[in-house]
């Protein structure tokens, strides 16, 4: 059975509402005006439903609603009045006020209905709040008295119970009583709509039935949630590889994820700005993770940052190592050279300046013995700097060897060895 829309709703509350200080009587016309007959049975049992709850109505209202009950089958046996055995549950529930109970055994029995009629709840109210409280009837002595005696004069034809008959006399058969039709059809199997079956949806769960055969069903959703995971995981050990040197343990976790996924590498946290510290502290993870950034868009910010960042040991191992891993932009390569020997004449510290100088002196060794660089694209500033700094050894060595290449050892690779050991062998320059 539909409940009742917004509208129908609407015109119930209002008909309870306005039934405060109007004569019950008007209540029940003004429910007859709001409602047709093939709407009251709706709308009568959401009176029912309301009633339930003790706390939906107030008490003036729910005295309006137990008449509007009783009279949509006063001339019916109780027990043909399908709201009948709902106002006989309600006159035996002891939480309801007194007055309420008192009302509707009022109402079943049949004293003085035509007063009370007359009345409005209100006024009900406060006459019974003048008088001596009555001493009301128990549950079990209510049932039997209205639905027992009720079910036995009902099965007589014709018959009505005695508070109806003092009231309205002896109209003969019910079937050819005024409205008998009307009542008939107001008779319900039920007092409350049978809830409607939900369709299920994909993702609500399946109940699985022992007699259907059951098999291993994998999870997608567990990849997905075990790489946003492992990305958590990674973004942390990034956060402490900027701050700080990793421990080998943590290294390993961190190059054994960007070995699983390089795309990794992108949801990372590293940022072109914060290359430098990451080289500083952790030069392999750097490296690693340049090696992954190598074919992808951004890869240009990061080897411009790494050109410009200060010349120490961890940048200049990192961009040896990268150049002998993957082909490296040539302009990249020679600025990377002609920025560590700037930085070597401009360092004002003589002990850190000769540092530098070999460091220097070593990589650009490296670099011309695995032909990663042409030295005649920069032979003439190497050499330059070579000279400049000839008192020290490694600087010494290699303007041996740009001398050796010069003259043509290069084609002779035994001798190119030598040449080398032999700069790297001498002795440090007065």
């Amino acid at each position: 059975m539909p409940l009742l829309n917004q509208e129908e709703a609407s015109r119930l509350f209002s008909v309870l509402n306005s039934g405060r200080e109007r004569s019950l009587d008007s209540v029940t016309e003004a429910f007859s005006r709001a409602f047709a007959p093939t709407d009251a049975v709706k709308a009568l049992t959401c009176v029912v439903l309301l009633l339930k709850e003790h706390t939906v109505l107030q008490l003036p209202e729910r005295l309006a609603a137990h008449f509007l009950l009783w009279q949509a089958g006063r001339d019916l046996p109780l027990t043909a009045n399908p709201f009948g055995p709902a106002l006989v549950e309600t006159a035996c529930d002891s939480v309801l006020p007194i007055v309420e109970r008192a009302f509707i055994l009022q109402l079943l029995s049949g004293t003085a209905l035509d007063q009370v009629a007359q009345q409005s709840p209100l006024s009900y109210y406060q006459k019974f709040a003048s008088q001596p409280v009555p001493q009301l009837p128990t549950p079990q002595v209510v049932q039997q008295q209205f639905l027992t005696t009720s079910a036995h004069q009902g099965s007589i034809s014709g018959s009505k119970p005695a508070g109806q008959s003092q009231q309205n006399g002896s109209k003969g058969s019910l079937d050819t009583a005024p409205g008998a039709g009307a009542h008939k059809a107001l008779q319900l199997p039920l007092l409350r709509p049978a809830p409607p079956v939900l369709k299920p949806f994909a993702d609500e769960v399946q109940w699985l039935h022992s007699a259907i055969p059951l098999e291993l069903l994998w999870d997608d959703s567990l990849s997905s949630s075990n790489e946003a995971s492992q990305t958590s995981i990674l973004q942390g050990l990034f956060q402490q590889a900027l701050t700080g040197p990793l421990l080998p343990a943590q290294q390993f976790d961190v190059l054994e994820q960007l070995q699983d996924n390089p795309k990794r590498v992108f949801t990372c946290g590293l940022t072109p700005q914060r290359l430098p510290d990451l080289v500083e502290l952790n030069p392999m993870i750097a490296m690693e993770t340049l090696l992954r950034l190598m074919h992808s868009s951004h890869v240009s910010e990061y080897l411009g940052v790494l050109v410009n960042m200060n010349l120490s040991l961890h940048s200049m191992e990192v961009v040896n190592r990268l150049t002998t891993l993957v082909d490296l932009p040539t302009e990249f390569v020679h600025l990377y050279i002609s920025n560590c020997i700037q930085s070597c004449e401009s360092a004002k510290d003589k002990y850190m300046q000769n540092r530098l100088v070999r460091l220097v002196c070593v990589f650009l060794q490296s670099l011309i013995r695995n032909k990663i660089i042409n030295v005649q694209d920069l032979f003439l500033e190497v050499q330059a700097f070579c000279i400049e700094f000839s008192r020290i050894r490694e600087a010494a060595g290699l303007f041996r060897l740009l001398k050796a290449l010069e003259s043509g050892t290069k084609a002779h690779p035994d001798r190119l060895g030598e040449a080398q050991t032999n700069s790297r062998n001498a002795g440090p320059s007065t």
